[in-house]
């Protein structure tokens, strides 16, 4: 092969490369499918933090008031509360009902408030109620000491969660117990805001389930999640429920004037 000339402009090919045609990428359409969604995932670009996806869809309803599904054929307890606006007041009503019931013999010693600091998909929020729950029971029968949570999720408009936690403990310092098991369960993605003792309990009840005059009269915004998440908007762990829901409900009604209709309740 020649040396091409200097300082003329000129290259000379060898005579056994001069019949050779260069190798260009073809076009996207006579790509292969699988070519394509290779190449495609090959340029999407790298997130910051390790697996934390960069795009998390959104999860509340932009718009839950137009979105009114009443079905006053439907048994009070079994509506979503994810349907409107009224099934999420229903809901809340339920719940704080049977909570007034368990917290008069068992009522809890602390409440707290666990936030991520950034978006996540419902798969990652499912996996940090199941590490706290696997760790809690295991600090539990390790030390046997009781430490039961009822927990309820809220979204915000920065598609951010944050969860309310309502604890029974005989432990003396749950705060800095609650604060390692949240940080190893959300790896480091979630926080624990504040942990306090209770001093009202029918106050922090009611706030926790959003069940305040407040939200009543739409004065306080309450985002509704987007359906078909099948994520739970409230649970708990080692067995807050030490009677059942089904028997805290049918206590509550028969201590009250109850009526499927009006969704009322009228003490004597």
């Amino acid at each position: 092969m020649k040396s091409p000339e200097r300082g003329r402009g000129k290259v000379t090919i060898s005579p056994f490369l001069r019949g050779a045609v260069p190798i260009l990428p073809a076009p996207a359409s006579t790509l292969s499918h699988q070519t394509r969604e290779k190449y495609s995932k090959s340029k999407k670009p790298k997130t910051k933090g390790g697996d934390t996806p960069q795009c998390v869809p959104c999860l509340y309803q932009a718009n839950p008031s137009l979105t009114q599904r009443y079905c006053p054929k439907m048994k009070f307890t079994n509506r979503s509360p994810t349907d409107s606006l009224e099934t999420r007041l229903n809901w809340a009503y339920y719940h704080r009902c049977i909570l007034a019931e368990l917290h008069k013999t068992h009522p809890p010693t602390h409440e707290a408030v666990v936030k991520f600091d950034r978006q996540v998909k419902v798969a990652t929020l499912k996996q940090f109620q199941k590490g706290v729950r696997e760790r809690l029971a295991y600090w539990s029968k390790k030390n046997g000491q009781e430490f039961a949570v009822f927990f309820t999720i809220e979204i915000e408009r920065n598609n951010c969660v944050h969860y309310h936690f309502l604890i029974r403990t005989n432990t003396k310092f749950p705060r800095i117990k609650l604060e390692r098991i949240v940080a190893q369960a959300s790896h480091g993605m979630a926080s624990l805001q504040h942990c306090e003792a209770v001093d009202i309990v029918a106050a922090i009840t009611r706030y926790v389930v959003k069940d305040i005059a407040a939200v009543q009269s739409g004065q306080k915004e309450v985002l509704l999640f987007r359906k078909g998440l099948r994520l739970r908007q409230c649970g708990f762990f080692n067995h807050y429920f030490v009677i059942p829901k089904k028997a805290l409900w049918e206590k509550y009604k028969r201590s009250c004037k109850w009526s499927y209709s009006k969704s009322t309740c009228v003490t004597e």
